[in-house]
């Protein structure tokens, strides 16, 4: 429970940028229910949808290789209200909080 509580407090609401393609997220949620194992539909051309692993998608598209199989995944806010985007921390570099944030804005208040 403290180790999910600390993943929650340091994850949701906070940016992160990732290492393979240098893209900007704001975390919306932890989901301990996930590992990179997990698989999900991606569309392939032509329509057809294919399931997935995280990891799998990951290696195939930015030849990066998982080493915590155990991780949870991350949830993004998505650019289009039609999608769902994972993230795996592993491959996220923590860039703000939203706390940093309010800090930041009351200290150029001053």
């Amino acid at each position: 429970p403290e180790m999910k509580t600390e993943w929650l407090r340091c994850c949701v609401s906070a940016t992160v940028v990732t290492v393979y393609n240098n893209r900007i997220y704001k975390i919306k949620k932890v989901h301990f229910d996930m590992t990179p194992e997990s698989v999900f539909p991606m569309k392939r051309k032509g329509g057809a949808n294919v399931n997935i692993s995280f990891q799998k998608y990951l290696e195939l598209f930015y030849n990066c290789t998982v080493k915590y199989k155990s991780q949870p995944v991350l949830e993004a806010f998505p650019d289009k209200a039609s999608e769902r985007v994972f993230l795996l921390p592993e491959f996220c570099h923590l860039i703000g909080t939203d706390e940093e944030s309010n800090q930041k804005r009351l200290m150029e208040t001053l």
